[in-house]
């Protein structure tokens, strides 16, 4: 389980912000029922030892991890900086799934990490779009 923790831990799985009274960092129901899937993970690692593409590449981050870094990102409450996507943005990374959907077969509380591992590209390209056209409109 050595490998699985090791990239569990390069996702930085915790929540990155700065709550100072928990009354004004609640979230909605919507905003909560977006992240309950991924909430749900135990990490038992099934998905991990289910994923091909881990069983081919021993750098790929894996479906646990990327599941549990979409789950932080999709928080409202989340003020994570671009480090931790950005170092994600690789093969290794988020790129790496190849939507085989192993994960989903195994998981035994109904977590679905390819929907994650999609939402991470998604905030990414979000990101990516936001920084060209944050860009572009400085220089116009």
């Amino acid at each position: 389980m050595d490998p699985f923790w090791e990239k569990y831990e390069r996702v930085r799985p915790w929540l990155h912000a700065q709550i100072v009274d928990a009354k004004e960092c609640r979230m909605s129901e919507t905003e909560r029922e977006r992240i309950d899937q991924y909430v749900n993970c135990i990490l038992c690692g099934l998905c991990y030892a289910a994923c091909p593409v881990v069983a081919s590449n021993e750098d790929f981050t894996g479906p646990a991890a990327l599941a549990k870094l979409y789950r932080f990102l999709a928080d409202s409450r989340e003020k994570r900086d671009g480090k931790t996507l950005d170092q994600e943005n690789a093969r290794e990374g988020m790129w790496g799934c190849r939507t085989v959907t192993r994960c989903i077969e195994v998981c035994p509380k109904g977590v679905r990490p390819t929907d994650g591992i999609e939402g991470v590209r998604r905030t990414l390209l979000v990101q990516e779009f936001r920084r060209l056209f944050g860009r572009k409109a400085d220089e116009d």
